[in-house]
């Protein structure tokens, strides 16, 4: 497989190396300086088929400004879609770098997962980040719970700021009243925003500058319960074929295991949704509420 980001590389293990290797070209003309990379370099890229290749697109950044992840048009979303980094070891840098997603990319998988289980991942991800930095503090501040995960929301959602942010998203998205009542009971908001905006986006592009590329929709979930037959169907999709019996990966879940949301969250939220979902989101994620 292949990421954007090209410092970072797994081993066969699945455990993953941040800045260690310089990035590996999937092509190696000087366009392919720009990406994608290689995620792994034990194995050779296939000679046909597709590459599947990871991307985050735009609006995913974490403490970030609402004029950094709300972006105005699907053009301008999908262009960070091939919006990357290419690292060099030897001299320590990474430079931005980009590839038009429109020409190089001929098929698309979108992958979609619980936003009840995709948000309080996040927290998860910061608090696994923070156990490897060894930062206490923050530790202590924001346990691996629900009242952490809730104190976590509230000190980066916007409803925390002085205004500014606040401000910024009502001229943009929180443009009603309700809307505006129910930022302020959803926890993670603005991640909850950033979540429906992507697939928004996702789905648009689809029926747009993506209409001559097949697309794929796979949900997280099924990858969790049957790995073996997903991953068999992802392979074919590709046209490619599965020439060992590796062993799979466990495929991440929850590590808290209570509950990160309520009823009463689920309610509101649900509501959030139906506001801001377009039809095709709301069509695919339904089935979560």
């Amino acid at each position: 497989t292949a990421v954007n980001y090209g410092q970072a590389v797994m081993n066969p293990y699945g455990i993953l190396f941040r800045s260690t290797h310089s990035g590996i070209p999937l092509y190696d003309d000087e366009e392919g300086q720009s990406g994608p990379y290689a995620f792994s370099d034990e194995y050779p890229f296939p000679s046909t088929g597709y590459v599947l290749t990871r991307s985050y697109c735009a609006g995913h950044c974490l403490e970030c400004w609402p004029n950094d992840y709300m972006k105005a048009s699907v053009g301008q979303w999908l262009h960070e879609c091939g919006v990357g980094s290419r690292f060099n070891v030897d001299t320590g840098r990474t430079n931005q770098v980009y590839y038009n997603t429109t020409e190089l990319v001929g098929k698309n998988i979108h992958l979609i997962r619980n936003p009840f289980t995709n948000i309080p991942a996040r927290f998860e991800h910061e608090y696994l980040r923070w156990e490897g930095s060894n930062e206490v503090h923050l530790l202590k501040k924001y346990p691996l719970n629900r009242d952490g995960f809730l104190r976590w929301c509230s000190d980066y959602d916007d409803n925390a700021e002085d205004g500014r942010r606040r401000e910024i998203e009502e001229s943009y998205y929180l443009n009603t009243e309700e809307l505006r009542d129910l930022a302020r009971e959803v926890p993670c908001h603005t991640d909850f925003f950033r979540y429906i905006q992507w697939h928004n986006y996702a789905f648009e592009a689809a029926k747009g500058e993506l209409k001559d590329k097949p697309m794929k929709i796979v949900y997280y979930e099924d990858i969790q319960e049957d790995p073996e037959t997903e991953i068999g169907y992802i392979v074919r999709y590709l046209n490619l074929e599965i020439v060992s019996s590796a062993q799979l990966a466990d495929v991440e879940g929850q590590i808290y295991k209570g509950d990160y949301m309520t009823w009463e969250d689920y309610d509101v939220v649900k509501r959030y949704f139906e506001l801001l979902a377009s039809r095709s989101t709301w069509l695919h994620l339904k089935k979560y509420f």
